[in-house]
């Protein structure tokens, strides 16, 4: 838990009752309510916004990036797998309606 934490060598020498009294060793004074000139300005590409999902080349992702190991897929093949078996499906419909539709006769 918490303690856990507390306890990490990266923290050794923080005196935890007193950290909210505290000056912090930098005060951000913004330019506006939104204003990021404190962060840093992240170009990788792994993180960009894309229209169309076969843009992205999994190899270009780092190799830290969570979604790396997986493979993609072709999508065009999906959807036609599903175009299919909606066919499939509408047509053994279909028939089921047309059978139950048939007169029968006897003479």
């Amino acid at each position: 838990g918490a303690e856990d934490i507390k306890d990490h060598p990266f923290f050794k020498g923080i005196k935890w009752q007193l950290v909210r009294n505290q000056t912090p060793p930098i005060i951000p004074k913004l330019k506006h309510p939104l204003d990021t000139t404190y962060f840093q300005v992240v170009t990788d590409v792994s993180h960009r916004e894309v229209e169309d999902e076969s843009e992205i080349n999994v190899e270009d992702l780092n190799e830290d990036h969570p979604f790396r190991k997986f493979i993609p897929i072709d999508k065009s093949a999906r959807d036609d797998q599903d175009r299919k078996t909606l066919e499939e499906k509408k047509k053994e419909k279909d028939k089921k309606e047309n059978s139950s539709n048939t007169i029968i006769t006897t003479s």
